[in-house]
């Protein structure tokens, strides 16, 4: 990267601080009050929001929201039938760690993105696609399905067993991170590379 490359860099950073300051503890306090996420989820949240705001700038910062907007309706979905399965999310809502488990490879992507280029930008959007369809398909499966099969064996198993796979949640699966793709796309994090061969 050229000298005048770096100082752009640093400028458009710079200017990401103030509003990611401002806006990701919303967000935090937003996941938390709406029982998308525990205390300690929404601190975790926080920070994984700034950094994606910070290597992604605003457009990941969306792509994020889209995530958790996403999610939070996707373990409304059928709530009633999941808790009388014993498959219900907790009511308060995630803690840290599965905060982190979802979306902290994507912050640790979208940071090394600064120094590494937009490669990483599509690595992070990537893995926000993946934890959004994990999260998808297996509330819409628990919610909808009345009969699920081991990826391994193709055995029947009741639905929200590990390992089980369901039509409606493969759908919801593949449509959650479709819609994450395109969130990327469309904020102009994702781009196309030509890959010699």
């Amino acid at each position: 990267m050229s000298p005048n490359g770096l100082v752009l860099d640093a400028l458009n950073t710079s200017q990401r601080l103030v509003p990611a300051l401002i806006v990701t503890p919303i967000f935090g306090l937003l996941g938390y009050f709406t029982r998308g996420v525990t205390i300690s989820g929404a601190v975790a949240g926080t920070i994984v929001a700034f950094a994606i705001w910070m290597g992604l700038g605003l457009g990941g910062f969306v792509t994020l929201f889209a995530v958790f907007a996403i999610t939070w309706l996707t373990t409304r979905v059928g709530y009633s039938r999941k808790r009388e399965l014993g498959l219900a999310e907790n009511k308060r809502g995630r803690n840290a760690a599965q905060v982190m488990a979802n979306v902290g490879a994507a912050a640790v992507f979208a940071v090394l993105s600064l120094r590494f280029g937009p490669l990483f930008g599509m690595a992070s959007i990537a893995c926000l696609a993946e934890a959004t369809a994990d999260t998808a398909s297996s509330e819409i499966g628990e919610a909808l399905s009345k009969k699920a099969w081991l990826v391994t064996t193709f055995q029947e198993v009741r639905p929200g067993e590990d390992g089980g796979v369901s039509l409606p949640g493969t759908l919801a699966g593949v449509l959650a991170a479709a819609l994450i793709a395109f969130t990327g796309r469309a904020m102009n994090i994702t781009h196309s590379f030509a890959i010699p061969l």
